[in-house]
């Protein structure tokens, strides 16, 4: 099974799920992809997995394993994170024009009423609303932290929950009918991991968990805060937010951290993706 490479500007293409671990590497080598040309300045290619190879966590070593994950999962955060950038860029000039014009014409008006809806503020009205609460939701996580969750939630790629529902964040579900069940949970526990068609699904959804849940408020509020200061919000401060992620709370912070030195993901939060065409 051939691994197509799709490069769609505008959209989001995905490959077919990869026959093993040996025909990802050499897809990754066709495309001259690895983390220290991207650690150098050099582009992401476009290239997004439905699926993590099936054999991932086979006979492979631990640092090919973390190398192959991390270049699996960074265009698919990456190709996510330009989404929402162009959503917040967008809000950032109709705000502005809210507050020159005093109004907005009827598509983005409805535009805005949509986005606002989506990040769970359904009754923002442009004319009144508080843009600065919706703005302070609309906007990326930093690379180094989507990275260092996806890792640990997921046992770097292969966790039944990722290899069998492309489960990538340990987000739980009490819809019945929906997700995957702990093998070990507690009894009367109802709770189950979601799970999703695709693993870009599962991106979207923590970013949206991110910036939609009340234990994420000052995560939010410190980045809005470095924002208005003219800074680039980075993963390792804003990982110290994350307590209530986890039951592990500052234990799990400080593990975030640790995968963060240990596999020098700091220097991939200025990481963007090839252009496309």
């Amino acid at each position: 099974m051939a691994i197509g490479l799709l490069c769609i500007a505008g959209a989001v293409p995905h490959t077919r799920a990869p026959a093993g671990y040996a025909q990802l590497q050499h897809q990754f080598a066709a495309l001259d992809y690895s983390l220290a040309s991207v650690r150098a300045g050099g582009g992401v290619p476009r290239l997004f997995l439905r699926e993590l190879p099936p054999d991932l966590g086979g006979e492979v070593s631990s640092n090919e394993r973390k190398l192959t994950f991390l270049r699996a999962m960074l265009p698919l955060i990456l190709s996510e994170n330009e989404k929402i950038l162009a959503d917040r860029r967008r809000l950032q000039k109709l705000a502005q024009r809210q507050r020159i014009k005093g109004q907005l014409g009827a598509a983005d008006y409805d535009w805005v009423i949509r986005i606002a809806e989506r990040y769970a503020l359904p009754d923002f009205n442009p004319p009144g609303g508080e843009w600065k609460q919706l703005l302070a939701r609309v906007d990326v996580a930093p690379v180094s932290l989507a990275l260092a969750q996806a890792a640990v939630e997921s046992g770097w790629g292969t966790s039944r929950f990722a290899r069998q529902g492309n489960a990538l964040f340990g987000q739980q579900t009490w819809k019945a009918g929906a997700g995957m069940a702990p093998l070990q949970r507690n009894s009367g526990a109802g709770h189950k991991v979601r799970s999703f068609d695709r693993l870009s699904e599962s991106v979207s959804a923590y970013l949206r968990n991110l910036n939609t849940h009340g234990h994420y408020d000052r995560l939010r509020a410190r980045r809005a805060e470095l924002r208005q200061a003219g800074k680039t919000p980075g993963g390792f401060e804003l990982a110290r937010y994350l307590d209530r992620y986890s039951s592990n709370g500052e234990k799990y912070v400080s593990d975030l951290r640790q995968v963060m030195r240990n596999n020098a993901l700091r220097q991939l939060d200025d990481a963007r993706l090839h252009p496309g065409v």
